[in-house]
């Protein structure tokens, strides 16, 4: 690291200080000289009892070396801010203020140091279990996509049987009473879903643990919208409000002034496939998506992994996630095709419709002409989502229905047949920069160009 850089630290530690004595000594004479924003951002007492206000200038500074201890040790992605400031401040004040050490580079960087170990200290490997609702069918008994297994009902309670611990302990204690009603109280919650995601992250603290966790699975959902389609899917979710069914009502006054109630009952994530539905995931093609999805979804729950591509294909499976879980159509028009423009634009400005059109048409290729029809499917899709955003078509206009059909052909078909291109080698690839996959795409364009009509096979991700 420069010299300069270094110094930038340096200063930073001594404003901190200098804001610290500054405020210390208005606060003597006349606290309420200082503004009521400063006055909420603190640092521990050196005596060891109460706090020390600092401001929130210092403060500033103090989020800005927790930023840059985590950035030097790798610890950006598996942490929250407050896992490694707490004890950045705590040290600060012991080594600067109570123990008096010269505020100088080498020190500085031993308190950055130090700060990082004792988060990293925190860093623990946690199997969470999230509830969700997928379909009413009593198969299979789990689902397996890649480090995400969704469990149904009967595989959940053998596994929480399998690892219970022995309720006849000879202790009683109160924290163990109070573990077993905590635990009964979950386990009601769980009963009113017939899903259960397993997930288990490495390496991060338990805040961060918990987020991750929920994005992995909600990114396997994904997964699965973009396996079977929007329609199809749309009521699946994961986690949310315990209650088996969804009970609403309406109330209208007739003409001849009666009350008339209506009422409707449905329950949450009930999509109805058939027993044996499953057989359905023997196919050869929906394993070839179900394996390259576990490939991506390792990215999601190992956020030490560069895998630039899978990040980018669960970006953009995200979007076509929320789209199927959204109720407007006009809205699942705009995330539908959101998704394909993460998926495929790689910097470029000007006409973003033609590059995706472009794109979309040489990936969907296929020997029997149907090039130019996925050219006209994508411009019509993205000019929908255009008119949606710009004010040219009100987000109620009927037309949005069918828009928001189309949409959602174009995103599932460029999806599935991009992660087919990127292959398991390509996902895992930890050095595939934006400007490689822009030459990638143009090579797939010229291959198209030479091969239209022909069976020759395509360049993968891994070519470059």
């Amino acid at each position: 690291m420069s010299t300069k850089k270094n110094d930038s630290w340096v200063n930073a530690v001594r404003f901190i200080l200098d804001e610290c004595a500054r405020l210390s000594t208005i606060a003597a004479t006349d606290f309420k000289r200082i503004s009521r924003v400063d006055a909420f951002h603190s640092l521990p007492h050196p005596s060891g009892t109460g706090s020390l206000i600092c401001g929130q200038a210092a403060s500033e500074k103090l989020r800005l070396l927790a930023q840059e201890a985590s950035r030097r040790n790798g610890l950006s992605r598996q942490i929250e801010e407050s896992t490694i400031r707490r004890p950045l401040e705590n040290l600060l004040v012991v080594r600067f203020m109570k123990e008096a050490r010269p505020i100088e580079t080498a020190q500085v960087d031993r308190l950055l140091s130090t700060a990082a170990k004792q988060a990293n200290a925190k860093l623990v490997t946690t199997t969470h279990f999230l509830p969700c609702h997928l379909i009413s069918a009593s198969d299979p008994e789990r689902i397996d996509i890649g480090p995400i297994t969704f469990h149904s009902r009967k595989s959940f309670r053998a596994l929480l049987l399998k690892n219970a611990r022995d309720s006849k302990s000879v202790e009683r204690n109160e924290q163990q009473q109070l573990r077993r009603r905590l635990l009964a109280r979950a386990i009601s919650y769980y009963r009113n879903f017939r899903w259960v995601a397993e997930v288990t992250v490495l390496d991060c603290d338990a805040a961060t643990s918990a987020e991750v966790a929920k994005h992995a699975v909600i990114a396997a959902l994904d997964c699965i919208h973009l396996l079977f389609g929007f329609e199809r899917t749309s009521h699946m979710q994961v986690s949310g409000p315990g209650l088996r069914a969804d009970r609403r009502a309406s109330l209208t006054i007739s003409q001849s002034g009666l009350v008339e109630p209506s009422l409707s009952s449905s329950l949450f994530g009930h999509v109805e496939y058939t027993d044996g539905w499953s057989k359905t995931l023997n196919n050869d093609e929906y394993r070839s998506w179900i394996s390259l999805f576990g490939v991506a979804l390792e990215a999601a729950v190992n956020p030490k992994l560069e895998r630039p591509l899978s990040r980018r294909f669960l970006d953009a499976a995200q979007w076509f996630g929320e789209a199927c879980r959204e109720d407007s159509a006009s809205t699942r028009t705009i995330k539908f095709m959101t998704s394909v423009e993460r998926l495929l634009t790689t910097g470029e400005h000007g006409d973003i419709s033609k590059v995706m059109a472009e794109r979309t048409a040489n990936l969907c290729f296929h020997p029997d002409g149907t090039r130019e029809a996925w050219r006209e499917k994508t411009t019509k899709a993205y000019d929908y989502r255009s008119r949606l955003v710009h004010g040219s078509m009100a987000p109620r206009d009927p037309a949005t229905r069918s828009g928001a059909r189309l949409a959602a052909e174009v995103s599932q078909t460029v999806l599935l047949r991009a992660l087919d291109a990127f292959d398991e080698n390509g996902l895992r690839a930890p050095n595939m920069s934006e400007k490689r996959l822009a030459k990638w795409f143009k090579e797939i364009d010229t291959w198209a160009n030479n091969f239209e009509g022909s069976r020759i096979a395509g360049p993968s991700a891994t070519a470059f």
